[in-house]
C-alpha cells in the first residue's frame, strides 16, 4: 500500500470586509510536484489595504511556483533527491525565494508608483502575511512569515503574537518600502521566513494551515449553525471528515454555511431578527491528511 496526502481548500469572507464594501483579502495555493510532494501557502492581505487582495494573490503564485521550481528541472528531475534536507536547507531555500519574488513585486509596483511612493502603493496593495507547507517524501516543513494558524498532527503551533499587533509582511523586505517595523526591529531575520516545524513525512498524519481568520471559527465551535441547530464544530473537522475531500468545493461551502446570516419574523413583536454570521475575518484553510491507497510498497 501507498501512503499518500489528500488536500482540500476554500476561503470566504468575512463580515467586516462586506461592510465596509471590501473583496476578500485572503488567498491560498495548493501545487503538486512530479513525485506526489506538494506546497500548500495560504495568504492573508492586510485588513487597513484598500486591495491587499493583489498581493495576497500574486504572492502565493509565485511563491509557490518558485518553491517548486527549485526542487525540479523542467523536465520533472529532482534537483534535490539524493539529498536529505535539514532546516539550514530550507532556511536558505525560503531566503532565495522570498528574494526572487520580492524583486519581481518591485518590477510590478514600479510600473503603478506614478506620483506615489513606493511605500504608498505597497500599503494599498501588497502587504500580505504567508503561512505555507512543503511535503516532500522524505521530510515535511511548515513555515511562516507574520501571523495565521498553523496546526501539525493535531498541535497547533503558536504563530506571534507580534508586538502592536503589527506582523511583519514580506514586502518590508522591500528596499524601497518604508516601515515603522524596520526601526523598532532592526534585525533582518524579523522580515525573513521562519521555520515552525520540520519532521520527517513519515510522520505526518495532518495538518492545517490558514489565516487568522480561523480564529473566530475556532471559538465558534459549540455554537449553532445561523438558523440551525447544528453545532459549528472543532477545526478537526475539516481533516477527519471525508466530505471535505470528496468535493473540491465543501470547504468554501462549509466556511459559507458558518457565515451565513440567519433573518427571521418575530410576529410576536412584529419585528425582524437577524443572526449574523460567525466569521468576522476573511477566513481560508488548506487542510491535508494521509490515506493508504492501494499500489506498491
Amino acid at each position: 500500500m501507498n501512503r499518500v496526502f489528500q488536500t482540500a481548500a476554500g476561503s470566504v469572507i468575512g463580515h467586516d470586509h462586506v461592510r465596509t464594501g471590501k473583496n476578500n483579502h485572503d488567498a491560498w495555493f495548493v501545487q503538486g510536484g512530479f513525485k506526489g510532494d506538494f506546497v500548500a501557502l495560504v495568504a492573508d492581505g492586510c485588513g487597513s489595504g484598500l486591495h491587499s487582495e493583489v498581493g495576497a494573490k500574486l504572492g502565493v503564485q509565485m511563491l509557490g511556483e518558485a518553491i517548486i521550481s527549485s526542487f525540479y528541472d523542467g523536465t520533472g528531475q529532482c534537483l534535490r533527491m539524493n539529498k536529505m534536507l535539514g532546516k539550514g536547507d530550507f532556511e536558505l531555500l525560503l531566503r532565495h525565494v522570498r528574494k526572487d519574488v520580492l524583486k519581481t513585486l518591485n518590477n510590478i509596483m514600479s510600473r503603478m508608483v506614478g506620483r506615489k511612493s513606493f511605500t504608498s502603493v505597497a500599503n494599498d496593495f501588497f502587504l500580505f502575511t504567508i503561512v505555507g507547507a512543503i511535503i516532500l517524501p522524505e521530510v515535511s516543513v511548515f513555515f511562516s512569515l507574520g501571523d495565521g494558524t498553523m496546526i501539525v498532527n493535531g498541535e497547533k503551533i503558536s504563530l506571534g503574537p507580534f508586538q502592536d499587533n503589527a506582523p511583519p509582511y514580506l514586502m518590508y523586505g522591500s528596499e524601497f518600502v518604508k516601515t515603522a517595523l524596520k526601526e523598532t526591529n532592526p534585525d533582518p531575520d524579523a522580515l525573513n521566513f521562519t521555520i515552525n516545524r520540520i519532521l520527517p513525512t513519515e510522520e505526518l498524519e495532518n495538518f492545517l494551515i490558514g489565516t487568522d481568520g480561523l480564529d473566530y471559527l475556532a471559538a465558534a465551535s459549540e455554537e449553532n449553525l445561523p438558523g440551525k441547530s447544528e453545532q459549528v464544530g472543532p477545526l478537526s473537522q475539516f481533516w477527519e471528515e471525508d466530505r471535505f475531500f470528496a468535493n473540491p468545493d465543501m470547504v468554501r461551502r462549509r466556511l459559507s454555511m458558518i457565515n451565513t446570516d440567519f433573518v427571521t419574523l418575530d410576529r410576536q413583536a412584529m419585528c425582524i431578527k437577524r443572526k449574523a454570521g460567525l466569521l468576522f475575518d476573511d477566513t481560508t484553510l488548506i487542510v491535508g491528511r494521509r490515506i493508504l491507497v492501494k499500489g506498491e510498497t
